[in-house]
């Protein structure tokens, strides 16, 4: 069951969008679940986990911009839906990884094919993606969204993870052949790093989501930035 808040000032719009969705979702034989919210304080307020989050950006109040960074930091998985009437709001949305966006009036034709694509990417999400390394002559498994990056530094790897700090032997070259299919690269020859984290690029500094900075190398900045643009192109992240 995919559980669906809608967050729209607009009453009678999110009413459309529910019904949409409900339409939809009665079409293809998919469970949902739905809960409308008119201000983002109130969608705040409850707490509540949702697999996807339909969201006006303009309201009064905390915008939609405002909740949905106040969410992400909640919950990483969430998949954000923002919809408007302005898409140049959309490139404010840095950081936020908004998995699309609808721009007013909504179409049912649109709510339709998105809501196919979010239960196909929830499915698939479901399965979990993992990576073993080798720590300290144990072969101990990570989810790879947790791993923000991987560094060699005295004569050791530091691995850092949502969860903690490890330090132990091993080679960046081999530890990178096992991360390089999940979107990671190297952003230093002593530094590789998952693109899934990182918040904004700010001249030779990395920003992540975790508020930690990484330094890209000169050398590798063109290489480093085209393949964080094919990610952001072949991904349903929006990154600035």
């Amino acid at each position: 069951m995919l559980t669906i808040g809608i967050c729209d000032d607009n009453a009678p719009l999110a009413k459309r969008l529910s019904a949409a969705i409900t339409a939809a979702a009665a079409k293809h034989n998919l469970a949902v679940r739905l809960q409308i919210f008119t201000t983002g304080d109130a969608l705040l307020a409850s707490q509540k986990p949702f697999d996807v989050l339909f969201m006006d950006i303009s309201m009064p109040g905390i915008d939609g911009l405002k909740a949905a960074e106040i969410i992400r930091r909640r919950d990483s998985r969430v998949k954000i839906v923002f919809l408007t009437a302005y898409p140049e709001y959309i490139y404010r949305s840095v950081s936020l990884h908004i998995f699309d966006y609808i721009l007013k009036p909504v179409k049912p034709s649109k709510i339709e094919a998105l809501l196919l694509e979010l239960a196909d990417y929830t499915t698939r999400e479901g399965q979990r993606r993992t990576v073993s390394l080798l720590v300290h002559k144990t072969l101990k498994t990570f989810d790879v969204e947790d791993i923000y990056y991987l560094e060699r530094t005295r004569r050791k790897l530091r691995l850092v993870t949502r969860q903690e700090e490890l330090s132990f032997s091993g080679t960046l070259s081999q530890a990178m052949e096992k991360l390089q299919p999940f979107d990671f690269v190297y952003c230093h020859k002593s530094i590789i790093v998952s693109l899934f984290h990182i918040k904004q690029l700010r001249g030779a500094d990395i920003l992540l989501d975790n508020g930690e900075i990484l330094p890209l190398a000169q050398k590798r900045s063109a290489s480093f930035k085209k393949q964080l643009h094919a990610y952001i192109a072949g991904s349903t992240a929006c990154i600035l």
